[in-house]
């Protein structure tokens, strides 16, 4: 499964001089299913933050998505009871990214 990290309008895609990545399959809320064009790389800026993202292609018809990758990696929160994204205020200077691991990695075995 991937995680739609963003998606644009096919128009904003094209005149970005994006370039295509890859193809997926989508699965709709309704259950519909169709391949779609991701692309990349596109740089988002929000309340000052910054990150590197691919998005996906969409018709219109449909608000642009900022998806919970986004959201995680430029450590923004939405504020429930404005419905507003802000920056994490555990961190309102620049984002923090969480990592979570026991012990070292001493080998990576590729097969």
């Amino acid at each position: 499964m991937i995680l739609v990290q963003c998606w644009f309008y096919l128009n904003i895609v094209d005149s970005l001089g994006l370039e295509k990545v890859e193809e997926v399959r989508v699965k709709y809320a309704n259950n519909h299913v169709e391949t779609k064009k991701i692309y990349g790389v596109v740089q988002l800026e929000l309340k000052g933050r910054i990150g590197n993202f691919d998005v996906l292609a969409e018709n219109e018809g449909s608000p642009p998505l900022i998806g919970q990758i986004v959201l995680e990696r430029l450590d923004l929160v939405i504020e429930p009871s404005t419905k507003k994204v802000m920056p994490n205020p555990r961190s309102p200077e620049m984002p923090m990214v969480e990592v979570f691991h026991t012990e070292r990695l001493k080998y990576l075995q590729i097969i």
